[in-house]
């Protein structure tokens, strides 16, 4: 079970960059933790609160705003008002909107990104477990907590197949600090290497809202390089997922469109195989439902995504190259 932290803390602490001698002052990695919100003013208090609480000195608080109307920006401004808040006039997406804050963390000279969702709040030793397992073993790009439901009582259960691949028991792997190799993480909180964006990219616009996380997981794959779980590292997840009822219909055509675009990318194969499964994949979506708005929305995307095909062509022949370059001949596999 995860325990909330019961110490509070000052909101005007939003921002620590300042070292201690216990963690050798500025030699410690600076972090830089975004979150993107987008009218979810009613996750703030517990999600950044939390955040605040984490016992690792050296990281800042980067919000980018994405167009809310629900008085979120004002709410960060106001009772953290050292942290980064940018703002956009719309939604631009969570990909692009991630995108900026990561701009940002490169010009603030960080070691490390933290991308979080709003929808989770911390154990305050998250951080410190993530950065030492990095810090330890240079090969890790990529690294997760492990993710409970919300109440904090279990793992959640679509975080469950990550760990059911990587052939762990999941009875017994929060007992102990374990780094656990994987093939992809969830987005939802994920600590990343600034350099694997130097080397990689920023996060492909092309995803909406979905699969962007899974996306650069499966080029750091391919590439060489390695994604774990740290076992000691624990955050709690509201989960959109496990809420399908509340979850906004833009929001869940992005999600479609998203495996779509994941398909065509791949870059451990050719763009014709790449095809024939995309249109596998269309059919089975057409042939699974007899609702005529859902067969329109078909249509709908089947059209977006060829007015993107160049650009999805470029991206993927990018990709490709870079995985050919690196040499490795590993299988990636998703968990999902």
């Amino acid at each position: 079970m995860l325990e909330r932290a019961t110490h509070t803390s000052k909101t005007d602490a939003s921002v620590r960059t300042e070292g201690t001698a216990r963690d050798n002052g500025p030699e410690t990695p600076l972090v830089c933790c975004i979150v993107v919100v987008t009218n979810e003013v009613h996750w703030l208090e517990r999600c950044l609160e939390s955040l605040l609480q984490t016992d690792y000195p050296r990281y800042m608080l980067i919000v980018v705003d994405n167009g809310s109307s629900d008085g979120s920006p004002e709410f960060v401004a106001r009772r953290f008002p050292r942290a980064v808040l940018v703002r956009n006039r719309k939604n631009i997406g969570l990909t692009r909107a991630w995108n900026i804050g990561i701009q940002q963390a490169l010009k603030l000279g960080g070691k490390y990104v933290a991308v979080l969702n709003p929808d989770i709040w911390f154990d305050p030793y998250w951080l410190r477990h993530l950065v030492d397992a990095c810090e330890r073993n240079g090969d890790i790009a990529i690294a997760s907590p492990l993710q409970y439901n919300y109440e904090g009582t279990e793992i959640d259960e679509i975080f469950l197949p990550i760990l059911t691949q990587a052939e762990c028991d999941t009875h017994s792997v929060a007992k102990k600090n374990r780094v656990i190799e994987v093939t992809a993480v969830i987005g939802a909180a994920a600590l990343i290497r600034c350099d694997l964006f130097r080397a990689l990219g920023l996060f492909d616009n092309s995803y909406f809202v979905y699969g962007q996380e899974t996306d650069l997981c499966r080029l750091a794959f391919l590439t060489g390089r390695k994604i774990a779980i740290v076992s000691g590292s624990k955050i709690a997840h509201w989960h959109t997922n496990r809420h399908e009822a509340s979850m906004a219909k833009k929001v869940r055509h992005s999600r479609l469109k998203s495996r779509f675009i994941f398909t065509l990318k791949d870059p451990s194969r050719s763009i014709l195989s790449n095809c024939s499964d995309t249109l596998r994949l269309i059919r089975r979506e057409l042939s699974a439902s007899r609702n005529f708005r859902y067969k329109a929305l078909m249509c709908f995307l089947c059209v977006h995504l060829l007015a993107r095909f160049p650009w999805i062509l470029f991206r993927q022949a990018r990709d490709r190259g870079k995985v050919l370059r690196a040499g490795s001949n590993r299988k990636w596999i998703s968990p999902w």
